[in-house]
């Protein structure tokens, strides 16, 4: 079984939830680590490979394939951890609560957001710990609307199972979510997705780390439609902290050209998205291809 087939199983998920929940703090960390290890060290790994050039790109090509290695080593562990802590706190609300901070740039956004009376769209990189972010955010009676991957398999079943007992609503994309949440944002509501999992066959590619590639950008015409800004949002780890993180708004900028409009408007977006992965690389968990037609640099 490939290695993202088997994370994203009912088995994988299942088994990284009981390893959370039983596993004590002083075992649970050094048994991630070497777990990370084990998955990081695999050369022939299709999500290795993916993860190194997307690495490689994000670095404007300037990494060795010492310093990529141990970078790729590093988000494993990073990853594991992070799901570590959550499985092992979801026992407790008020764990979770604990566990997360706002930044300023966080407390800001919501502020403001509350203030304005409209409402807002939210990105997300694969970066840190949504998943305990998002927790938090429901603990304290933040209401949003997540639209996640359409056709989820079981493992993500599972994994938004857990997300909505604690109160998230996890929508998969199809035409019928989508139409909630642009009632949710004509009603003056927040609604979050992701922007950086590949979306293979897109028309739309804009510019990412100064490469064009197929990226989801659906967020772009809702925002535009409703007219409400769109903020980058993240949670990385501090420590044994984890920090909710926000961009400033990006207002849509209308263009005579559709197709312009939808990606000089998401190439806006993608520049904060750029913003927190260079200043998190090791976090930035994208083991999917986004530049399909670069192979690893270093074989």
């Amino acid at each position: 079984m490939k290695f993202q087939n088997l994370i994203n199983s009912r088995f994988g998920v299942g088994s990284a939830l009981l390893f959370g929940q039983l596993m004590p703090r002083i075992i649970g960390y050094p048994l991630a680590r070497r777990i990370a290890g084990w998955f990081s060290s695999s050369e022939s790994s299709s999500l290795v490979k993916a993860m190194r050039v997307n690495q490689w790109v994000a670095h404007q090509g300037s990494l060795t394939s010492d310093q990529l290695d141990v970078l790729v080593n590093k988000v494993f562990e990073n990853s594991s951890r992070a799901l570590y802590d959550l499985y092992h706190n979801l026992h407790s609300a008020k764990l979770i609560n604990r566990m997360v901070d706002y930044s300023d740039h966080f407390s800001y956004m919501l502020e403001r957001y509350q203030k304005s009376g409209k409402g807002s769209m939210m990105v997300a990189p694969h970066l840190g710990s949504f998943d305990i972010g998002g927790l938090a955010l429901a603990i304290r009676k933040v209401s949003f609307q997540t639209l996640s991957y359409p056709n989820p398999g079981e493992g993500y079943q599972l994994q938004n199972y857990i997300r909505e007992k604690f109160g998230l609503l996890i929508t998969p994309m199809s035409v019928s979510s989508m139409r909630a949440a642009e009632q949710r944002l004509r009603d003056n509501g927040l609604v979050l997705t992701g922007l950086d999992r590949p979306l293979p066959g897109s028309k739309y590619q804009p510019n990412f780390f100064g490469r064009r590639t197929a990226l989801p950008v659906s967020y772009i015409p809702m925002a535009i439609k409703n007219n409400v800004p769109v903020m980058v949002v993240c949670c990385y780890a501090d420590g044994d902290r984890y920090i909710l993180d926000a961009s400033d708004p990006v207002e849509m900028i209308k263009y005579k050209d559709h197709q312009e409009e939808i990606e000089r408007n998401a190439e806006h977006v993608l520049a904060e998205a750029e913003r927190m992965i260079s200043a998190h690389p090791e976090q930035w968990f994208m083991y999917y291809p986004l530049w399909p037609e670069l192979s690893d640099p270093f074989g």
